[in-house]
């Protein structure tokens, strides 16, 4: 378990997302596995710089494409551009995902009553009293 220190120490870490470590896979993940501790404007930045690195690799591989790199380089520029793309279509999924849990959150949030008891808990209450 962590000690409240901690749990600062890891949230202030998770939200910095700066260029260096939207160029890494392993820091990119690392987030994407704890978007749940993480605010929506914090998961959207390291999608949004993620991307960014991400659109610059696929210029950059569509580029070497129209360059003679032989049998084996081509495959292998071809490899790592689907790769990229691949990946571009993951975001779209990871932003999907986090705008759905935003919306259940939001629902959720206005479905509470005053005492903090959920709408539909206390209106089946009050037709169990009827």
């Amino acid at each position: 378990a962590l000690t409240a220190a901690g749990r600062r120490a890891l949230l202030e870490r998770l939200n910095t997302f700066e260029e260096k470590e939207a160029q890494s896979t392993e820091e990119f993940l690392l987030r994407v596995g704890l978007f749940d501790l993480l605010e929506p404007a914090a998961r959207q930045h390291i999608l949004d710089a993620r991307q960014q690195v991400l659109t610059g690799r696929e210029e950059h591989f569509a580029r070497l494409q129209q360059v003679k790199l032989g049998v084996y380089g081509g495959e292998v520029v071809g490899f790592l551009r689907q790769r990229v793309n691949d990946e571009l279509i993951w975001l779209r999924r990871l932003r999907h995902i986090s705008a759905h849990d935003l919306a259940i959150n939001a629902a959720s949030e206005t479905g509470r009553t005053a005492r903090g008891r959920p709408a539909a808990a206390q209106h089946a209450k009050q037709r169990s009293m009827s």
